[in-house]
């Protein structure tokens, strides 16, 4: 039987996922084109993507992240559009999120804690975002088009992060994604 693929993230509230929206309807209208433009109720900020994990392994884990040092609530800035890959052929499309003092202490305690579960700890630095669309369909150059978003596609907007969630990822459905475990801050 094959196993359930999980990863913990931080949720967005629906005014942000309605901001975001607009944020990838933009592109959509710049004439950007991929295979898979993330849904509305799929936007959030990863933290550690776990892959595979067993029935078991999952409960430890829920177990012990109940028990880490978070901080308290904090706030973060939205809003730098940016993308990895060529600039001509952009695989994914993101909009970028303050990479606060906060937000990477709790990245680190939870890349620390699953790392005692077998998980591989991240050696790239860690670089928060919000995916709007990934896995590049375009057949032309669009550096130009993305610099001109990259200043242009929305305001900055704050966020309020009090807790952050397990997700069970559900590759067929819509919403792909199912919250399992809810941690407050």
């Amino acid at each position: 039987m094959e196993q359930a693929h999980y990863f913990f993230a931080i949720p967005l509230a629906s005014d942000v996922k309605s901001w975001l929206y607009d944020c990838q309807q933009k592109l959509q209208d710049k004439g950007l084109t991929y295979k898979q433009w993330v849904g509305i109720d799929d936007f959030h900020i990863t933290l550690k993507f776990l892959g595979a994990t067993s029935d078991m392994t999952k409960q430890q884990l829920i177990d012990e992240v109940k028990q880490i040092e978070t901080p308290a609530p904090f706030q973060l800035k939205l809003g730098n559009f940016g993308w990895f890959g060529l600039s001509d052929k952009p695989r994914v499309a993101w909009i970028g999120v303050e990479k606060s003092l906060e937000l990477v202490q709790l990245q680190q305690q939870i890349d620390k804690t699953t790392e005692q579960y077998g998980f591989k700890k991240e050696n790239r630095p860690y670089r928060p975002h919000i995916t709007l669309g990934k896995r590049w369909l375009g057949s032309e150059a669009v550096k130009s088009e993305l610099e001109s978003l990259e200043r242009q596609i929305s305001e900055p907007i704050t966020i309020e992060v009090d807790r952050f969630v397990l997700y069970r990822i559900y590759p067929n459905n819509t919403p792909k994604y199912q919250k399992v475990s809810e941690f407050k801050l």
